[in-house]
C-alpha cells in the first residue's frame, strides 16, 4: 500500500453528474504526491455512540472538512486511480 499521510472527510457524489447520490466519506491521500489513492466505500455511519458528545465531535468535524473541499465524483476517482496505476 501507498504511504497514506492523512485523510479527510469530503462529500462523493457515487451517481451521476444528472442524477446524483451523496455521502460523507473518508478519503485518503498520498503521503509524496497529494493525490487521493482510496476512499471508503460506504458512506460514514453517525451511529452506535455511546455519548453524545463524541456524536458532536465528529459531526463538527465532518462539517469543518465538507464545507473546505469540493465534491468529488465517484467515477471521475475512478478513471484518474486506473490512470495513475497504468
Amino acid at each position: 500500500m501507498e504511504n497514506i499521510t492523512f485523510w479527510r472527510y469530503q462529500i462523493i457524489n457515487t451517481g451521476t453528474t444528472e442524477t446524483p447520490f451523496y455521502g460523507v466519506h473518508e478519503v485518503y491521500f498520498n503521503e509524496k504526491t497529494g493525490k487521493i489513492i482510496l476512499w471508503t466505500e460506504d458512506p460514514v455511519a453517525l451511529d452506535n455512540y455511546e455519548d453524545l458528545e463524541g456524536l458532536r465531535n465528529d459531526l463538527e468535524k465532518i462539517l469543518s472538512d465538507i464545507k473546505k473541499q469540493p465534491v468529488l465524483l465517484e467515477s471521475k476517482l475512478e478513471q484518474d486511480l486506473e490512470k495513475d496505476n497504468i
